[in-house]
């Protein structure tokens, strides 16, 4: 891995037809090459072993080798191209500056943010990785992803964040630094609150309910593949509060028709069997009226009763 002195003074070792003067920072992390008339290239070491260059007008960011052949065609006369993609993949991407400035932006909005009483072994764990990426896990399933988009010069253009608060909600947006941070100060501010709802907890009351995904997800307005993104824990509801209160509107319906069920069972004649009678058409009411008639003839059935089901179609 080269200094940025050794990069600089390689390029004019191997230059063709132009020169160019070196100064360097006493620990020649950074380089600039003078080649007169005004043009000027900085070096700087963004990541050890790939060096950026810098003409004032474009950046790029190089293994050692390519970076010395770019600065001496440079020195020669030739601009300096922007690359054509991204960074590549050996880039770790954690040593690049702005991405680490990120993290610690981050990491100190979270901290700041924390609420008064959260205990100790619910205090959030951030990790960033070579592509990046910081990821955030608090309690309760709270776990929030902050993802930087480079520009092909390595250097940082937006910010993306997704996740879930520890409330259940969905956060997601994208923007500049700050406003990750900001994101990240919210996620961070509900860590002491409980979840409204969880994928397992919409999962079984959905099948207590005896409803199938498609039924569930347009009784919410959803999409069946968003409710399995939900039960799944890959994706979370934007207002979790609104699912549990429309899942709490069900179970009711439900316990409403148990009781009624049981009422009418109580008018039968000493000695005969309870007759149930439950709908067998398609339909979320129809499916709710089935399981409320199963549980009212399993109470039925506790008691002693001997209990007879018929079904009348619709």
């Amino acid at each position: 891995m080269a200094s940025a002195w050794t990069i600089a003074s390689r390029a004019v070792d191997r230059a063709g037809r132009g020169t160019a003067t070196i100064t360097a920072t006493p620990d020649h992390q950074r380089a600039e090459l003078d080649a007169g008339g005004g043009r000027e290239l900085t070096i700087t070491i963004a990541t050890p072993g790939h060096p950026r260059l810098d003409d004032g007008t474009s950046q790029v960011i190089l293994p050692d080798d390519d970076a010395v052949r770019t600065a001496a065609a440079w020195i020669d006369g030739a601009p300096l191209a922007s690359r054509p993609a991204g960074p590549p993949a050996y880039v770790d991407a954690s040593r690049v500056p702005a991405v680490a400035e990120l993290w610690e932006r981050v990491a100190a909005a979270v901290t700041d943010a924390l609420p008064d009483g959260l205990a100790a072994d619910d205090e959030p764990v951030g990790i960033g990785d070579a592509e990046g990426v910081y990821r955030l896990v608090g309690p309760h399933g709270a776990r929030l992803t902050v993802t930087p988009r480079l520009t092909r010069a390595g250097e940082l253009a937006e910010v993306s964040w997704r996740g879930t608060l520890a409330t259940g909600a969905a956060t997601y947006g994208h923007g500049t630094p700050q406003a990750s941070a900001r994101a990240a100060a919210k996620w961070a501010a509900t860590l002491t609150s409980a979840p409204a709802i969880t994928p397992a907890g919409i999962r079984a009351r959905r099948e207590a309910l005896g409803l199938s995904q498609s039924e569930l997800a347009n009784h919410l307005g959803v999409g069946q593949s968003t409710l399995a993104q939900w039960e799944a824990s890959s994706r979370a509801p934007r207002d979790p509060a609104s699912v549990d209160y429309a899942l709490r509107a069900l179970e009711e319906q439900v316990a409403l028709i148990v009781r009624q069920q049981l009422a009418t069972a109580g008018q039968a004649s000493p000695g005969q069997p309870a007759a149930l009678t439950t709908t067998a058409g398609p339909g979320l009411d129809d499916a709710l009226h089935r399981v409320a008639t199963g549980r009212a003839a399993g109470t039925l059935r506790a008691d002693g009763r001997a209990v007879i089901i018929t079904y009348t179609e619709e």
